[in-house]
């Protein structure tokens, strides 16, 4: 390859073009993971579906009723459950992760992603990849599920994919010691 200039080496504008991609990429990392909402209340208008029902990770309802899952008088709220607050939506994603993950042999991102948002209604291969975009692991490492890190990041990830929402710290904790009992 020739370099347009005799006194730049042609590799020069080789790395300057990976190190622009490589900063693209970092910025648009830090960018992606700072731009959700915060769950706070389901009283805004600009809230979408999963905001509004307080469900980030919209569960879908069953015939057996989430502790904290909330009901009309016309039996079930719609496609997704609608919960009393948000850190009974969390608890809620806990315990069917840990179903996922003790009960269906879900130890991956791609397992507990394909089962969570199968082929048939969703990108679910885009999923996996924001998924592990967001958490940094690959789609078929296994989990560690008896420790709360891997959970976390999971939820979280799950959470800004299904709602555009992260959890707080806080709630985080209070969906934890809902979970316990």
């Amino acid at each position: 390859m020739v370099s347009k200039s005799k006194d730049i080496p042609w590799y020069y504008f080789l790395f300057g073009s990976v190190g622009i991609v490589i900063a693209f990429i970092l910025f648009h990392k830090m960018s992606y993971k700072t731009t959700a909402k915060v769950a706070t209340s389901n009283q805004d208008n600009d809230l979408n579906l999963g905001q509004k029902n307080n469900n980030p990770l919209n569960i879908r309802p069953s015939a057996d009723k989430w502790l904290g899952e909330t009901r009309t008088s016309n039996g079930l709220t719609g496609k997704f459950v609608q919960f009393k607050s948000i850190e009974y939506g969390y608890r809620a994603a806990i315990k069917l992760l840990w179903t996922y993950w003790d009960k269906h042999d879900c130890k991956t991102i791609r397992q507990i992603v394909t089962r969570w948002a199968p082929p048939t209604e969703n990108k679910t291969e885009a999923y996996i990849a924001a998924v592990c975009f967001d958490t940094g692991i690959l789609a078929n490492t296994l989990l560690d599920f008896t420790k709360r890190d891997d959970y976390d990041k999971l939820l979280s990830a799950m959470s800004f994919h299904e709602t555009n929402m992260r959890p707080t710290t806080e709630q985080l904790n209070k969906a934890w010691q809902l979970a316990s009992n």
